[in-house]
Parts: C-alpha cells; structure tokens; sequence
C-alpha cells in the first residue's frame, strides 16, 4: 500500500473578500513555503513548532484518529502529508488553510478493517477481512487562522461502471474556478479496485481515473460550509487538470 502514500500538493495564495484565481497557478518554491510556515514560537505548548508542522500534527492528526478513520489507525493511514505545503486563501476577509490526506474513512463508529491481514489471509485485492471493501477516501480539513477546523469533506467520487467506492489515491491539483466565484477546484486521482491489478511495470498506472471537483465555499453562522458541487463538471468527468476545468466551467455559462 505504501505506493499509495503520496500527495501532490499545489499551493494558492489568497486574496480579500474572494478565493482569488491566477491564470496560471504558480507552485511555491521551497524557500517561499519555508518563509511562508517558519513562524515558530507562536504556540506556548511548544515553542520549536512552526505553523505547519503544529497544524497538521496537532490539530488534524489527533482530529482524524479520533473521529475519522476506521481502525487501525496506523502509519500507513497518517503519514499521507506531502512536504511543507497547503493551500491558504481569504474568503470575506477571513483566512483559511486547507489541508488533505488520505485513508479509510470509517462509516460506523469504531469500524475496523484489519487490511493488513487481508493478503496474508488470501482474501481478494481490496478486501477488509472484516467483509467491507478496503479503499480510502481524499479528505479535506479547513482551518482558520485561530486554529479551529472549520469544515472537513470527503471528496464524493463516482465509478458508475463499478459497485464498489473508488480508492482515492491522491489530489494532484488545487485552484479556483474563477477570479470571482467562492469555489474551489480539486484534481483527484482514483482508481476502480474492482479492475485488474497490475502485473508488470508497464500495466501500472492504466486503470487511473482522474476528474476535477468543484467545492462552493461559503460562511454560515460563523462556520465554513463546502459543498460539491458536480451540476457543472459532472462526475464523474474528464477533466484533467485545473486550466482544463476552468476552460469547461466558463464555456458551459457556470457562475
């Protein structure tokens, strides 16, 4: 499962009163991601932590094993974070950070899936031994600059074709859909685990699907709400990267 364990992060700088959108989104550099979390001292539990590192594994780490994911939670199932990134953006002139990883979420208070025994007990690829399909879902957490978690959502995939939920493997891509529209566009990569796995090297890779979600951002009572909302780029869909999504969503009169 290790080779699942990857994130491709792309970050977006924010803007007042809307979730702004470069025509080209720029990817950070290292040191401009460095400059950007290397805020240490700011946390009086520890004063060698910097935002980054504080945000992900001491507000959304504890987060997630406690209410998120079926047991065992293991390392497999955390360490899903993809060097110092994120993305920030200002929605009504209130920052957010937004953070995602991968795992299985669980559907029923402290459901268990011993996935680890699953190949040991010669049981079908995929396959919890407890009787649920194994497959994990990209997660989103929303974070405000208080370090509260505003909003979390599951990304909702579609495999018409196949009976069981798809295995989201990675985001691959973060923008948004406009210059003036509160919505953000996510690139996921994902895969149908009822397909024939992988032989050789060269099959690797060929039952990738990939399609761009839409989240409409919006504040309510003081909280984040996020919504997907496919009735513009369908989903599932075809749409590759963020530019390609844009393209569609303006062609086809979206607001």
């Amino acid at each position: 499962m290790k080779s699942f364990n990857f994130l491709v992060f792309f970050v977006l700088l924010g803007f007042l009163n809307n979730v702004h959108a470069d025509d080209v989104l720029q990817v950070q550099t290292d040191e401009q991601k460095a400059q950007f979390w290397g805020q240490e001292g700011i946390y009086p539990e520890d004063k060698t932590l910097d935002r980054y590192f504080y945000l992900r594994e001491k507000v959304i780490r504890p987060y997630v094993i406690e209410n998120l994911a079926t047991l065992p939670v293991n390392s497999a199932m955390t360490e899903l974070w993809a060097g110092k990134s994120g993305i920030r953006f200002a929605l009504n002139g209130h920052m957010y950070t937004m953070f995602a990883n991968t795992f299985m979420h669980k559907t029923k208070p402290d459901e268990v899936c011993s996935w680890l025994k699953a190949e040991k007990n010669g049981l079908p690829n995929y396959q919890c031994p407890e009787g649920q399909p194994l497959h994990f879902d990209c997660n989103f957490y929303f974070v405000n600059d208080d370090i509260q978690i505003k909003a979390v959502h599951i990304a909702k995939l579609s495999i018409p074709e196949s009976s069981r939920p798809p295995f989201c493997q990675t985001v691959l891509g973060v923008g948004a859909a406009n210059k003036t529209a509160p919505a953000l566009m996510v690139t996921v990569q994902y895969f149908n685990t009822e397909s024939p796995v992988a032989k050789t090297a060269s099959q690797l890779g060929s039952n990738w699907l990939r399609s761009t979600l839409l989240f409409r951002l919006q504040e309510k009572d003081g909280e984040l709400v996020v919504t997907q909302d496919d009735s513009c780029l369908g989903n599932p869909n075809k749409f590759e990267t963020i530019p390609d999504a844009r393209k569609a969503f303006k062609q086809r009169g979206c607001k």
